[in-house]
């Protein structure tokens, strides 16, 4: 993953500001009281925590194109791990066919939120449907399971049904 390759390159970099911006997120309340004594002493005479706050902030203004990077590869990285582990939860998926036309032929179409859902088949072809029945009887239920379907396939290109052919955006 291109991610990880980033990840690695910015170890050293980050480590480092880690290094040099770590006293400001010590725990002084978890150290001895001696120790605390000493830290609170020197800081009160020499400001030890305001220099390392300027440093710091100089370095973050230094770095900041770097850490953007690195935030935005963890971030998808992030994003990966999440899609992979709702997949693995979903009985069956596809990889939508996208076309250009106004054509909509799904096989085994089903809602993700509703357990035990009925997968349903659906087409259309340069035209629009009438969707009509009792109440109660899940026509507002199917029309969510398709514009969900139709989101998820052109954000993640994944479709909750066994074969689908959608129309591209």
């Amino acid at each position: 993953l291109p991610q990880l390759a980033r990840l690695r390159q910015s170890y050293a970099m980050v480590d480092a500001m880690r290094k040099r911006i770590g006293w400001l997120a010590t725990d002084r309340s978890a150290l001895p009281d001696l120790s605390q004594w000493v830290i609170g002493s020197l800081n009160m005479f020499f400001l030890f925590d305001v220099i390392i706050f300027l440093r710091s902030l100089r370095i973050l203004r230094d770095k900041q194109r770097e850490l953007a990077q690195v935030f935005a590869a963890v971030g998808s990285l992030d994003a990966a791990i999440a899609v992979a582990s709702y997949l693995t939860e979903l009985p069956t998926v596809c990889r939508p066919q996208l076309v250009a036309r106004r054509h909509l032929d799904i096989v085994g179409l089903y809602h993700p939120l509703i357990p035990h859902a009925v997968d349903n088949s659906f087409s259309l072809t340069d035209r629009g449907a009438l969707i009509a029945g009792p109440n109660m009887a899940g026509k507002t239920a199917f029309i969510r399971t398709v514009g969900t379907n139709l989101v998820l396939a052109q954000t993640l290109n994944l479709c909750l049904a066994r074969q689908a052919v959608l129309p591209r955006a």
